[in-house]
């Protein structure tokens, strides 16, 4: 599938054709499918990366991504959908959420699914408590499922949200943390003190007490299509869209670029304000041998990629290392970014 490049400057929408999604360029962990754990990227002819440079974008090791693929049902028991959540938890794969299609009136939804071997599937909850919402952070945390931020309808528009939900077993869920009021940049670094001011909608307001930078007050912005980690104890949230648009139709400016940790869920720690991908996205992400990678919008083009490596969230650097002489099968491909 071809991809066409973006245009250049920190404005405007994606100029991608229509179903030209992220196919090209996939990061992939084989850490459960795989014999020995193993990180690879994916790249076609046309070779999406930033043409300014020169490092390279294929980080692994030897390992064993011979695994077959194949399909294994034409129809699964969910209805049919996109940009929902899915994660491996107890055993099972977890599907929940997303967007339905036509049959569906494109209804943003708040369905939970289950299976042990991807053919036989089981409702956990038709209607979980969570508002429908697509492109939201889905995680398997600390035993617990969790659901956070996404697009979710707001009196007629669909909108991003930072509420966050939590669930034992997929069909009870408690929400951990409501739509809450966010700090965005150096107030976010000044953080939750005296002087330091958080964002509610269009409204500036004083923050609550916390003193340090990371204590209670400070909250990452609503937002959707971020990337989430299970890493080291703690959940992280690492960039995502600002925005009611979809990511091909979002401006730049609103782009978050900043890494946050929690524990819990309900206290967050700004672990990097500005990352180096600066006005850019990142829209994949994995962990491996204790780092986190994620794939980023290169800063010159949209639509052209770089890979990031961090063992913190603080500090995040370029791999230069690469696959020479290693004999890989291609990951599998995704169908969205």
């Amino acid at each position: 599938m071809g991809m066409r490049r973006g245009a250049r400057g920190r404005g405007g929408g994606h100029p991608r054709a229509p179903g030209a999604w992220l196919a090209a360029v996939v990061v992939c962990a084989l850490t459960s499918w795989a014999a020995k754990p193993a990180l690879a990227v994916e790249q076609e002819a046309g070779n999406q990366r930033s043409p300014w440079n020169k490092k390279q974008d294929f980080v692994c090791q030897a390992g064993d991504l011979d695994a077959s693929w194949a399909e294994l049902t034409a129809s699964a028991g969910w209805p049919g959908r996109s940009d929902m959540g899915c994660v491996a938890f107890g055993g099972n794969i977890v599907v929940a959420g997303g967007q339905g299609g036509a049959g569906a009136n494109f209804a943003l939804l708040n369905d939970v699914w289950a299976s042990s071997n991807a053919l036989t599937w089981v409702p956990l909850t038709p209607q979980a408590e969570w508002k429908g919402r697509k492109n939201f952070g889905m995680l398997s945390y600390n035993k617990r499922l969790w659901i956070l931020g996404g697009l979710h309808d707001a009196g007629g528009q669909v909108v991003p949200t930072n509420s966050i939900w939590s669930s034992a077993d997929g069909i009870k869920w408690l929400e951990v943390k409501p739509d809450t009021d966010y700090c965005i940049g150096d107030a976010c670094q000044q953080a939750a003190g005296s002087g330091a001011a958080v964002v509610t909608g269009e409204t500036v307001v004083a923050a609550s007490d916390g003193g340090a930078a990371g204590a209670v007050g400070a909250m990452w912005a609503p937002r959707h299509s971020m990337v989430t980690f299970d890493f080291l104890g703690k959940m992280f949230v690492v960039s995502g869209v600002q925005s009611g648009e979809s990511v091909e139709m979002a401006a730049s400016i609103d782009f978050r670029n900043d890494v946050w940790s929690s524990q819990d869920g309900v206290q967050w720690v700004l672990e990097s304000a500005a990352t180096k991908w600066a006005t850019r996205r990142a829209v994949q992400g994995a962990v491996h041998q204790l780092r986190m990678y994620v794939l980023a919008e290169s800063n010159e083009y949209r639509n052209y990629y770089n890979i990031w490596k961090s063992r913190d969230g603080k500090s995040w650097e370029e791999p230069t290392g690469s696959c020479t002489g290693v004999q890989l099968s291609p990951c599998p491909r995704v169908a969205r970014a």
